[in-house]
């Protein structure tokens, strides 16, 4: 695929480089998705001067043959967090960070024929939270960003299917196989039941958290794949 411009005030797109999955690291920067030597590279592309340049350059005793995914900016986009699944052991996917000044990488995660998937940064920029299938279930962990303070925080025995910070840092949404919304204070790291809900009686496949603490928007799809997609709203805590 290709990555195109569009300019907000109107105008033509402009094409801008062949990539894929393009996150914004700054107003002039992207984090895309290349392919190279048969495997899925995270590069830096810069709008003005589109050539794609590796993200991940030191890696250090960390296996570097495999797929790089899945990019989050950290809050001082200084580092991004990213799933690696090395050719080794295609059963297996890690966290990783890695410094976008040094482009040196670091795993914060990683076990055989273990999958760790879709991190995501708290907003002071202290923990990632990622779902990892470890318990047997895709369940809810949270590590330091440099590996340390591993733990799992949700035991809900149903797969975690989506997961967002409330833009302040207090609130931790999980959307879960079973359609359950589940919410937790960072600060006991305790779960709401007050604030909790259920959303649907098939999977939370998406959650949309207010920048505003309005509210939090859910998608969730029903068991039946004919069924249609629904939404929900639920106003955020005062």
């Amino acid at each position: 695929g290709a990555i195109w411009l569009v300019p907000l005030e109107g105008g033509p797109p402009k094409r801008l480089l062949q990539a894929g999955s393009p996150v914004w690291l700054d107003d002039d920067t992207l984090i895309v998705s290349v392919g190279r030597e048969n495997s899925s590279r995270l590069a830096v592309a810069d709008i003005h001067d589109p050539w794609p340049r590796r993200l991940v350059r030191e890696h250090g005793s960390l296996d570097s043959l495999g797929e790089e995914g899945q990019a989050v900016v950290s809050p001082d986009r200084s580092s991004i967090a990213y799933t690696f699944q090395p050719r080794a052991d295609l059963n297996r996917s890690d966290i990783r960070v890695v410094s976008v000044e040094s482009g040196e990488a670091r795993a914060l995660s990683g076990a055989a024929s273990i999958h760790d998937r879709s991190p995501e940064w708290s907003p002071d920029g202290k923990l990632v939270a990622y779902s990892s299938e470890s318990s047997g279930w895709y369940e809810l962990h949270l590590v330091g960003p440099n590996g340390n303070g591993e733990r799992q925080l949700t035991s809900a025995l149903a797969d975690v299917t989506e997961h967002e910070w409330h833009p302040d840092g207090s609130r931790l949404y999980c959307g879960n196989e079973d359609g359950r919304v589940r919410v937790f204070d960072t600060t006991t790291w305790t779960e709401l039941p007050e604030e909790s809900w259920q959303a649907h009686s098939g999977a939370v496949t998406a959650a949309y958290v207010s920048s505003f603490s309005i509210g939090v928007a859910v998608i969730a799809g029903s068991i039946d794949p004919l069924a249609d997609a629904v939404g929900g709203w639920r106003e955020a805590f005062a």
